[in-house]
């Protein structure tokens, strides 16, 4: 009985019709999870993978700038989408140097190798060193853990990438010193033949291992989604409920006072009563852009943002309090720009500058210092403290465990400690970093890092 021997035609096929197989699940799992990072450069990827190895099955049956310089692009291509997306999954810069860079040396050293010089064993070395490339900088990249990330099934693709990386390594090694007189890749020796034995395992255990990271990210995300609802439902129920009353008992002094005929008194309360609805419209404001940053409901756009003006503005907003406090307000403002959401910056820098104003004493001092940095921007805002608060908080978290829940300020102004709470769990899904510390024994600074955002 004769031996049944697979060709490179044959294998080819076969590396394409799996490579098929693998675009319609990373598809599949793309309009599944739409929102997921990832999927979608994954499901490119396995659609140029998918015809890079079919136009490589028709090399002698279709023209050489088809099934020998497309193809070999496509594959490249579809490994750069790969890490594109494990760039995206792992809330990673995507590497543009490496993948432009990549395609780039593809085009122009097959171009060379097939009209100029043509070359199979230089073009087989060039593709080999090329996915060496994209195959380890994506194992690297998602090697690396994510912060509050659960631990996935990322290990299976790491080890499938490294083990698709030295793979090519070997071969392009193999081609190099021992194999370089390769007139026809379709007759080449059966190291070339195992290529495509090896992008069928390889898209089989991608299209595995992306698709248990997706489905655990997605979990981990509905998870989040619901501790944050809940959280929202808690504040609706307690914490706004709270200053409506304290608003309907203030109103029955007032009007209790002027039934007796004290004006002053009236006065007094009624000023009361403005200041506790202006800081509980904030809190509205402030659950407003929380839950649209956290649901996101509505699509948003990021904005080229002044800090000048925005800093200026929500200064003139507390005019009144600094003024009354006869707080000294010092900016340091040296005109840098963020592209960021408005209403996040609004939102963090008015709950920042708000505690800043509640716990400096009066007559105390306030420094606002506005820097560009590499991640985008800081702004740092710091207020003098008063003796008594400088015992009781003797460092930055006894700062921070002092303005968590309801606390009076120095003036007597009364706060639920809620706008902070939000600002950092705003900061910790955006990417932001929110410091409060105590830098000398009478100062508190916080310091808020804006990552930029793409237009």
């Amino acid at each position: 009985m004769d031996a049944i021997a697979l060709d490179i035609r044959t294998m080819a096929i076969m590396a394409a019709l799996t490579s098929v197989l693998q675009a319609v699940a990373l598809t599949t799992l793309w309009r599944a999870a739409p929102k997921a990072p990832g999927p979608r450069e994954w499901a490119l990827g396995g659609i140029m993978l998918a015809l890079g190895m079919l136009l490589i099955s028709f090399r002698n049956l279709v023209p050489d700038w088809a099934s020998v310089i497309v193809a070999n692009v496509l594959i490249v291509a579809a490994h750069a989408a790969y890490l594109a997306g494990i760039n995206s999954h792992q809330n990673q810069r995507p590497d543009t140097r490496v993948i432009a860079g990549s395609i780039l040396a593809t085009v122009g050293l097959f171009l060379w190798f097939t009209y100029y010089e043509n070359n199979v064993s230089a073009r087989i070395i060039v593709i080999s060193a090329v996915l060496v490339l994209l195959s380890a900088t994506a194992a690297i990249r998602l090697s690396r853990p994510v912060r509050n990330r659960k631990p996935s099934a990322a290990w299976l693709v790491v080890v499938m990438l490294g083990a698709h990386a030295v793979f090519h390594l070997l071969r392009g090694l193999y081609t190099f010193f021992l194999d370089r007189g390769i007139s026809d890749f379709m007759q080449a020796s059966i190291v070339h033949g195992a290529a495509f034995a090896d992008i069928v395992i390889f898209s089989f255990v991608a299209g595995l291992g992306f698709s248990i990271m997706t489905v655990a990210r997605t979990n981990e995300r509905l998870a989040d989604e619901l501790a944050s609802r809940t959280t929202l439902l808690s504040i609706i129920a307690h914490d706004i409920r709270s200053p409506f009353t304290a608003l309907i008992g203030m109103t029955t002094l007032v009007s209790t006072s002027l039934e007796k005929g004290d004006v002053k008194e009236a006065r007094i309360l009624t000023g009361k009563v403005s200041r506790a609805a202006m800081s509980t419209l904030n809190l509205l404001e402030d659950l407003l852009v929380w839950s649209k940053a956290e649901f996101n409901a509505t699509t948003r756009h990021a904005s080229r943002i002044e800090l000048q003006d925005l800093v200026e503005k929500k200064v003139h907003l507390f005019e009144e309090q600094i003024l009354q406090k006869r707080i000294d307000v010092r900016m340091t403002l040296n005109q840098p720009t963020v592209c960021h959401y408005a209403d996040e910056l609004e939102m963090l820098v008015r709950n920042l500058l708000s505690n800043a104003i509640k716990f400096c004493p009066p007559e105390g001092e306030i420094s606002i210092v506005t820097s560009a940095t590499e991640r985008g921007a800081e702004i740092q805002i710091s207020n003098t403290i008063a003796a008594t608060q400088t015992a009781a908080s003797s460092d930055g978290d006894r700062m921070g465990e002092a303005q968590r829940g309801a606390s009076v300020g120095t003036a007597g102004e009364i706060g639920m400690g809620i706008g902070l709470d939000l600002c950092r769990r705003l900061c910790a899904n955006a990417g932001h970093n929110l410091t409060i510390r105590a830098d000398a024994k009478d100062t508190f600074t916080a310091s808020l890092s804006v990552r930029e955002l793409a237009a």
